[in-house]
């Protein structure tokens, strides 16, 4: 998975490294996780799914989940704001869909899903195609999946962010 925001191409010669200076924003804010945001260093595939979110919520309602005046704006929502209910902004959004996509956007990186398998499986579940997620399910139970209750998951009501 990419940063959308820092994926481009690029002529580079083999022996060529990219390199960042410590301490440096890379990245897009309207993608990044609360971790990035807050530059923390055990940063992990939580922020993929994370990042994931962001860009389900977008397709799902024509809007970005967190979007401000200013890069530390931005970044300050990632990090304290709850998004909007998807379906504040669009009604006909599936309650199983909204809940995966908000679950995703969890500002704890381990009220997330576990790994892309499970988001994979979920997704599928979502969309009723059981038999296209069975390798993930497996993959999601060797990993020791626990479900995490949806009310424990930071959320907006439809009034404070609309």
């Amino acid at each position: 998975m990419l940063d959308f925001g820092i994926a481009k191409l690029q002529r580079q010669r083999l022996d060529q490294a990219h390199k960042t200076r410590t301490g440096s924003l890379l990245g897009t804010p309207l993608y990044m996780s609360p971790e990035q945001c807050m530059s923390q260093k055990d940063i992990d595939v939580h922020t993929d799914i994370y990042s994931l979110g962001v860009i389900l919520y977008e397709m799902v309602t024509g809007k970005r989940p967190f979007d401000g005046d200013g890069v530390y704006a931005i970044i300050s929502m990632h990090i304290n704001d709850a998004p909007a209910q998807p379906s504040c902004l669009r009604a006909e959004i599936p309650r199983m869909l909204e809940e995966i996509i908000l679950r995703a956007l969890a500002k704890a990186p381990a009220d997330r899903q576990e790994s892309m398998a499970v988001l994979h499986s979920q997704l599928e579940l979502a969309r009723g195609n059981s038999a296209a997620s069975s390798e993930a399910l497996v993959r999601a139970q060797r990993d020791r999946v626990r479900p995490i209750p949806l009310h424990q998951i930071g959320r907006a009501s439809c009034r404070e962010r609309v």
